[in-house]
């Protein structure tokens, strides 16, 4: 899935790096739990910073860490939005979200 991270007010040279972490393959009817670790790895503050995951079309959200906001319909449908705000040189954290594939879906 793709995750990108924003920021109204990057000095040049400031990098958030994030990665994700969770399955490899979802079984349909199952739920599983995905991660975003993300990391300001430069010396200034990053601000306004504001991750963004595009869930895949066919899998439904289940569920998302504190301050997750789900948007399913409208301009930013199927994408999960975090406001981290500013983000301190070195500051770090872990989002977590849950997905869920129905019962049915075909596999390739």
């Amino acid at each position: 899935m793709p995750v990108a991270v924003l920021s109204r007010a990057v000095p040049l040279g400031i990098a958030v790096a994030v990665a994700m972490k969770g399955v490899a393959r979802m079984v349909p009817g199952t739920e599983d739990e995905f991660e975003v670790v993300y990391r300001n790895t430069q010396r200034a503050t990053a601000t306004d910073v504001v991750v963004v995951v595009d869930i895949l079309p066919g899998l439904e959200f289940a569920g998302a860490s504190a301050g997750g906001t789900y948007y399913a319909d409208g301009r930013c449908s199927n994408q999960l939005f975090w406001k981290l705000g500013n983000l301190a040189a070195g500051a770090e954290g872990t989002l977590r979200f849950r997905l869920r594939i129905p019962a049915g879906t075909p596999t390739a």
